[in-house]
């Protein structure tokens, strides 16, 4: 199922090259993160942070935090691993643009047009001589593709350019912890 996701573009690999030692940069992420887990006030909080997550040795979970406005919107989540490389910090990311949300939409997509493929058929067939569930079934499908295609194209779109945006990410992360020195 995950090779799915990543051939549709919600699951992506990406490598960055940081200019700092990996012991300063897991300091970087304890310090630019906040605790991860559920608040139900969260969206009030006092914290500059815009991510949450945890950090291990050489691993990092994080998630970009919800803002008041942002509560629908579906989060991207960044799961890496970070290693010496030379006189560098090399970052082999995966930006996960799956959450369970999208995942119960879509069964309900499938719920909704099992039954109405299945009352067009039903309708077919007591109305023998009249085309209507023909055009129905049409207008289904092609409410379908879109139904099902467009948040998937959304989503792609979101998750490439929070991929993109990752290197600066992580700068202004190490220039704010810079700043706190």
């Amino acid at each position: 199922m995950s090779a799915t996701f990543k051939k549709s573009g919600l699951i992506q690999n990406s490598d960055l090259l940081l200019d700092i030692s990996p012991e300063d940069f897991r300091k970087v992420l304890e310090y630019n993160l906040d605790s991860p887990g559920f608040k139900f006030f969260g969206v009030f909080s006092k914290s500059r942070n815009q991510y949450k997550g945890k950090v291990n040795d050489q691993s990092f979970t994080m998630i970009e935090k919800r803002s008041l406005f942002q509560l629908r919107s579906a989060l991207i989540r960044i799961e890496g691993t970070y290693q010496k490389h030379d006189k560098h910090t090399a970052l082999f990311l995966t930006v996960n643009g799956i959450n369970t949300a999208l995942i119960l939409i879509y069964l309900l997509f499938i719920v909704f047009y099992c039954v109405g493929y299945s009352v067009i058929f039903r309708m077919s067939e007591s109305q023998a001589e009249a085309n209507y569930p023909i055009y129905f079934a049409i207008a289904l499908t092609a409410h379908m593709i879109l139904q099902v295609s467009a948040p998937i194209i959304a989503k792609r779109k979101k998750v490439e350019r929070f991929k993109n945006n990752l290197k600066d990410t992580f700068q202004k992360m190490i220039m704010n912890y810079n700043a706190k020195l």
